[in-house]
């Protein structure tokens, strides 16, 4: 399961369209491969300001805004001079400065799934909200709709530990949408924010899932004497 829900992560069209075809609320993007009419493109999905990101990317590489017309076409010319697919997402706002959530998901499958939250913020000159950029964060409180589209986030890729980040459209009642799946999530901003043993509880839900094997294994063997 691990390996295709990291396959998934590292691939955000897919982990998209993963998180679409499960009903959870995410931005609409496309997928441009190396493309020629941009403008119909930004139009699909709502016009500027549009967010374009790298196919593959982390810590927030490859991610920008395109706030005009200009910014646009050179930005997505220079991609396509690249040879590289560029996907287009509709920009959420979440305020100023921009910021998001970035959940952790330990055991999501299980009975009582752990989950730590903190909000991250962007550097006043970068809308990207990485901690491994601008080393800020605050603790948050998430809602019962988010904690259940994290859970549900990583069930559908099928991670037991990911990092789920959310964004509260500020013009929308703070209606959350799930922005992206990180199957390799840093441990440093989580714990530092919320002062949580996140590490631990990562190692709990690793042992109890090797208790969980050997005793279905030990099972089976009695069954097939």
């Amino acid at each position: 399961g691990n390996e295709r829900g990291m396959k998934i992560c590292s691939n955000k069209f897919l982990s998209a369209q993963v998180l679409s075809r499960n009903k959870i609320r995410n931005p609409k993007q496309v997928l441009a491969f190396q493309p020629n009419d941009y403008k119909e493109l930004i139009d699909l999905v709502g016009g500027l300001p549009c967010v374009a990101k790298l196919q593959r990317g982390s810590l927030g590489v490859g991610v920008m805004i395109l706030n005009d017309e200009l910014a646009a076409s050179t930005s997505l010319r220079s991609f396509q001079t690249l040879g590289a697919s560029v996907i287009l997402q509709k920009y959420i706002d979440s305020g100023s400065p921009a910021n998001d959530i970035r959940v952790f998901v330990v055991g999501p499958e299980t009975k009582e799934p752990r989950l730590f939250s903190y909000k991250r913020y962007a550097l006043d000159t970068d809308f990207r909200s990485n901690y491994s950029i601008s080393g800020l964060g605050e603790k948050v409180k998430i809602t019962d709709e988010e904690r259940q589209m994290a859970i549900d986030s990583a069930l559908a890729v099928g991670l037991g530990v990911c990092g789920v980040d959310i964004m509260r459209d500020v013009n929308n009642d703070n209606k959350p949408f799930v922005i992206e799946i990180n199957s390799t999530p840093g441990l440093k901003g989580v714990e530092k924010v919320t002062g949580e043993n996140v590490a631990g509880a990562i190692i709990d839900y690793v042992r109890d899932n090797y208790k969980k094997k050997g005793l279905s294994n030990s099972t089976n063997k009695t069954t097939s004497i």
